[in-house]
Parts: C-alpha cells; sequence; structure tokens
C-alpha cells in the first residue's frame, strides 16, 4: 500500500472513531432523556438509585415475558412496533435505538478500516523482513 492509501485508512479511522464516541454520547443523552423513566424497585419496596426502567428495558421485559420469545413467539421488533403504536414509547427511546444502529454501523465500518490497516501493517512487515 502506498503512502496515500496509508493517510487515507488513517483518516478514516479517525473519523469512524469519532463517530462512535459521538453517537455513544448522543445514544446516553437521549436515554437519560427518557420521559417514562421509573425508579427499579428493591426487595424491600425501596427504589434503587441510579438504575431506571426506561421504555427500552420496559419494552424488553414485556418481550422476555410473552409467552415463549425464543420459540416461535413475537420478536422484539414486534413488541417494539406494538408498544410505539400504542403510545408506550417516548420519543427519546425511540431516538436512542436509533442512535444504536447507527453507532453499530459505525462500529463496524471503524473494525474494516482496523482490519485494512493490520493487513497493510502485515503486508509492510512481510516486505521489511525479507
Amino acid at each position: 500500500m502506498d503512502e496515500k492509501g496509508m493517510k487515507r485508512l488513517m483518516a478514516s479511522h479517525a473519523y469512524w472513531a469519532e463517530q462512535v464516541k459521538e453517537l455513544r454520547r448522543r445514544t446516553s443523552e437521549s436515554l437519560d432523556n427518557c420521559t417514562r423513566v421509573q425508579p427499579i424497585q428493591g426487595s424491600q419496596g425501596f427504589p434503587l438509585c441510579p438504575m431506571h426502567d426506561n421504555c427500552i428495558e420496559n419494552a424488553y421485559q414485556e418481550w422476555k415475558a410473552s409467552d415463549s420469545p425464543y420459540d416461535g413467539g413475537p420478536s422484539f421488533e414486534e413488541v417494539w412496533g406494538d408498544m410505539i403504536e400504542e403510545g408506550e414509547v417516548c420519543i427519546h427511546c425511540q431516538r436512542t435505538r436509533q442512535l444504536k444502529k447507527r453507532r453499530a454501523e459505525a462500529g463496524r465500518r471503524l473494525g474494516q478500516v482496523r482490519s485494512a490497516i493490520t493487513k497493510a501493517g502485515r503486508k509492510f512487515q512481510e516486505e521489511t523482513t525479507c
């Protein structure tokens, strides 16, 4: 790989690393704004802080409680969609799920760039040891 290609890989790495970092920050920020947050109750009925149930956790618990979620029951996406239609999911949690999907894609892209850098490094190492 030539110098221009390596510079392009380094720039891509910096870009995707920053995207992952920014999306992680925005996801956390969005989730913190959930309008349906309920404190999780401890064994004695006292709220456990700072943990809270948000819309995503509530959807997960509903999915988990459904009949055979792993054996042909409704998928999480179906439960999530039903809860959105019924107005049980705030806009912040919907945005959080979208941001998480974007972060996962950015993470995959970052992994691809790292793989390309590793491959180029191995090739460079082979050329210098021969």
